[in-house]
């Protein structure tokens, strides 16, 4: 329960800094596209595709007592490593753009990216992706 609840309380900050930038669009006369429709059902995407997360999160946490500080680390570990921080640019090296193809938060982001800031259709492989990883069993 105290997975889920850490995680209602982040939609609820992200729902709110999600209506500041929504004010700030207009306000700096950006007009939202047609693609920004998108944006309530990719939301309740992404809460859909993380909820198993969410819920073996709860499971280990009450068997590792530090489990939500490690998953915390992982977390801002990935967060650093992916176009929020870094130039998306980077990310075309042949190198490591594998590492943005199926990164699931370079993926979450582009599920918001997109539509309302470059009013674009998220590809399927987004939507796969992010869905597919979370979902995936290490033991296949």
């Amino acid at each position: 329960v105290y997975f889920l609840r850490t995680f209602l309380v982040s939609v609820f900050s992200f729902l709110l800094g999600f209506v500041g930038l929504i004010i700030w669009f207009f306000l700096t006369g950006h007009t939202p596209g047609i693609y920004s429709l998108l944006l309530p059902f990719n939301l309740v995407y992404l809460g859909l595709a993380l909820f198993p997360v969410i819920v073996f999160s709860g499971v280990i946490g009450t068997l590792y007592r530090d489990y939500q500080q490690l998953v915390q680390i992982v977390l801002q570990a990935l967060w650093f490593v992916s176009p929020v921080f870094i130039d998306k640019k980077v990310f075309l090296n042949p190198g490591i753009n594998v590492w943005d193809y199926l990164s699931p938060v370079s993926n979450m982001l582009v599920l918001i990216r997109k539509p309302l800031v470059q009013n674009q259709m998220p590809s399927i492989e987004n939507y796969l992706i992010v869905y597919y990883l979370p979902m995936s069993d290490p033991e296949k």
